[in-house]
């Protein structure tokens, strides 16, 4: 009984801290700076520009043609056509549960605010360098843009402090060690054995150069002798 209250002791103050770091984060600066940013702004972002154009003009989804010669992020924005809305003229996207248990409208960031946002969840003090899932879902309550969540991913195993906490991620095995010391040793013996191949190869060229050159000059003596001989 004493360790299951222990454990739901335990239990409940993460939980109340981890709701504490959600309210600091959720009223943080820099995300109510982020959100706060127009239509305007996210006019001048290139990959939300042509989605956003096209929204404002008609709600019907342009064809693919028309898509075609943008950048894969719009592509990738254009698929998700039915889900983006326009809230006093900011593009969002709409979130649901699949049961209809929840919604939410994720602003569609801008490229240039995603380190922001990134560093504000993940690595502030309201951030608490929590994990990948755990940062996810805190982004996607309020926020959404291309490839979220390899920019996550990426982040969070970018992260120096994380990574300190961790430790190593592999660690190298007696037995795997000694299978590479042994090809390691057997690679340098084939190369002592190639040495000492190219080397008897060398020799025997060279005796067989000096055997020729000995062959030469006897031939030559013999014929200078037979020359003589003939003459007198």
């Amino acid at each position: 009984m004493v360790e299951i209250a222990v454990l739901a002791l335990s239990l409940y103050s993460f939980k109340s801290r981890a709701a504490v770091l959600y309210k600091k984060w959720s009223k943080s600066a820099v995300l109510l700076d982020v959100t706060r940013k127009s239509q305007k702004a996210q006019l001048e972002d290139p990959a939300i520009r042509p989605i956003l154009e096209k929204k404002l003009n008609s709600e019907d989804r342009p064809s693919w043609q028309e898509i075609a010669p943008e950048s894969p992020a719009t592509k990738r924005y254009w698929t998700l056509w039915d889900f983006l809305h326009l809230k006093d003229g900011v593009q969002y996207r709409k979130w649901e549960g699949d049961d209809g248990s929840f919604c939410r409208w994720q602003l569609i960031l801008l490229k240039s605010r995603i380190q922001d946002v990134l560093r504000e969840t993940h690595d502030s003090a309201s951030g608490g360098h929590f994990g990948v899932m755990k940062s996810l879902s805190k982004i996607r309550e309020r926020f959404y843009w291309d490839r979220l969540r390899t920019d996550v991913e990426k982040w969070c195993r970018d992260c120096h402090a994380c990574g300190a906490r961790k430790g190593p991620k592999t660690r190298t095995n007696g037995r795997t060690r000694t299978k590479y010391m042994r090809k390691y040793f057997c690679s340098q013996r084939q190369v002592e054995q190639n040495k000492k191949g190219i080397n008897e190869k060398f020799y025997a060229f060279l005796n067989k150069k000096r055997r020729n050159v000995i062959n030469t000059t006897a031939r030559e003596d013999f014929n200078s002798l037979i020359a003589n001989t003939t003459s007198s």
